[in-house]
């Protein structure tokens, strides 16, 4: 058999691929920080936004026994989402595709949501920004979603290719420098979030105190 023809079989499956390349990746740098989940993980930043959507426009538009919506790879800090990537097998229609895009675009714009109401200094702000990966088969690509005046865009970013044979391995170098930004970007929200939602969690136990304190005042 030639080469050319071998395939690689720890590339089939893209998703465990990845999955176990930024793990390596998080769990070298951050092994204490981050909190790595993969699989058919739920979002609770998208819960969030189905729950008020329902109180706002009627229970039809959540079943609260799909407890939101269900992510393929999601990235964690002190509980705090940081962004979310979906997969796809190969061969999926281009309507499949795009309902996923849509779905990951509208995950990573909850949480996003969610970081940017946080006490977060004004130099750091301008970097919070949620970065995530979208595949289909082996082929995908990166995108951000950023918080613009009163609105919310996604931005293509890098596109992403697995070596399916050893001829294709060069070309994985750009992929591989991607996935290394991606987990920089990852390392650098993660330092600006925990302290901020500590800062967060801190200023909602104090109002808490001061309530109880002022009701046992006034009894």
């Amino acid at each position: 058999m030639q080469q050319s023809k071998i395939n690689l079989c720890f590339f089939f499956d893209t998703y465990h691929y990845v999955c176990l390349h930024i793990r390596v990746h998080f769990y070298t740098y951050n092994s204490l920080l981050f909190i790595y989940y993969s699989g058919e993980q739920t979002s609770k930043a998208s819960n969030d936004v189905l729950t008020k959507s329902a109180k706002a426009f009627g229970s039809a538009v959540y079943n609260e026994h799909t407890g939101g919506r269900k992510i393929d790879l999601m990235i964690r800090s002190s509980g705090i989402e940081l962004s979310t990537s979906e997969w796809k097998k190969k061969g999926v229609g281009i309507t499949t595709g795009k309902e996923q895009q849509v779905k990951n675009v509208r995950g990573n714009k909850a949480i996003l949501k969610n970081l940017v109401s946080l006490p977060i200094t004004d130099s750091d702000r301008e970097n919070v920004f949620c970065l995530g990966m979208d595949f289909i088969g082996s082929v995908g690509y990166m995108f951000s979603v950023y918080h613009l005046d009163d609105a919310y865009v996604a931005s293509f970013v890098a596109d992403l290719s697995l070596p399916v044979d050893f001829t294709e391995l060069e070309d994985f170098v750009t992929t591989l420098d991607n996935f290394y930004k991606f987990k920089n970007q990852h390392t650098r929200l993660q330092k600006m979030i925990d302290p901020a939602y500590r800062g967060y969690q801190e200023t909602q136990t104090l109002s808490q105190l001061r309530i109880n304190i002022q009701r046992t005042f006034i009894q």
